[in-house]
């Protein structure tokens, strides 16, 4: 476990995966622990592709590679390749084994920077092959909310995410079986979006991205504010019956749509980098 610290934040990283496995600000934790009853994650780095291939596998020039949901980084080992005490570097570099699912040469690095009340995390790829790159990107921690829990019931209401625009919200449809993309429509909802359980009855809620920032504001008042950037694509997500707990997910990408061809360069959203090549993506958490 790597850790960093500064007068008001205290962060712990797993190096299975580069994910956070504390977050404390001012002595509370308000990291998601996790919960065999709901989600006994508490964060997922996603890379190199967000949520569902189609039927779980994908093609590069035709030929079949297999992948588990949101990629490689969540199931590899980190190295910590610097630790300041208030800053953090992890990295994740392909090798033979990787190549077996994702045939590409690359280096994923995951900075952690603590500023103040604010945890920054940069996420930066590097594709050092010879050959054109195809990736997607994510985050996925899950935050502590308030509410009261017990057998068979889980009432989180007065918690909500609210999203910095005034622009329609436009939200991607799911096929409840496969859970990949049909379409997109406009939300039944405004830029406010309740984390009541029944929000997340379909799964996520994952929306065309027109806003900056997104804050997490807990039925006592304390908020949490994500600055997410010009990600294109946001998703809010709990899971629909016990947790008192929800992710702030920006994703670089989407999941596959039904009618997926697999050939990854034709994938949606897919994010293509030249050999030699940097793709960096910031987020900052505000407490």
């Amino acid at each position: 476990m790597q850790k960093i610290a500064n007068e008001v934040l205290e962060v712990s990283v797993n190096e299975n995966g580069s994910l956070l496995d504390s977050v404390k600000f001012k002595g509370e934790e308000y990291l998601w622990q996790g919960s065999e009853k709901s989600w006994k994650s508490k964060d997922i780095v996603i890379f190199p592709f967000v949520a569902r291939l189609k039927d779980g596998w994908y093609t590069v020039d035709g030929k079949k590679y297999e992948m588990k949901i949101h990629g490689l980084a969540r199931y590899n080992t980190f190295k910590a390749v610097e630790n300041t005490g208030n800053s953090l570097t992890m990295r994740f570099e392909s090798d033979e084994e990787t190549k077996k699912q994702y045939p590409f040469d690359f280096r994923f690095d995951v900075k952690y920077t603590l500023e103040g009340n604010s945890l920054k995390i940069a996420y930066e790829v590097e594709n050092t092959g010879d050959k054109e790159m195809f990736f997607g990107l994510g985050t996925h921690f899950g935050w502590i909310i308030d509410g009261e829990e017990g057998d068979g019931f889980c009432d989180v209401s007065g918690n909500y995410a609210l999203i910095d625009t005034d622009a329609p919200i436009m939200q991607y449809e799911f096929d409840d079986d496969t859970h990949l993309v049909k379409g997109i429509k406009a939300a039944e909802f405004t830029n406010r979006i309740p984390l009541d359980k029944s929000t997340f009855r379909h799964d996520a809620v994952v929306m065309k991205n027109s806003a900056e920032k997104v804050t997490l504001i807990r039925r006592n008042g304390k908020k949490i504010v994500f600055d997410i950037g010009k990600v294109p694509v946001l998703a809010i997500w709990s899971n629909a019956t016990a947790g008192r707990y929800a992710c702030v997910e920006a994703w670089q990408g989407l999941p596959d749509y039904v009618d997926a061809d697999r050939e990854l360069k034709n994938k949606p959203m897919i994010n293509a980098l030249p050999s030699g090549k940097k793709f960096v993506y910031e987020v900052g958490v505000t407490f």
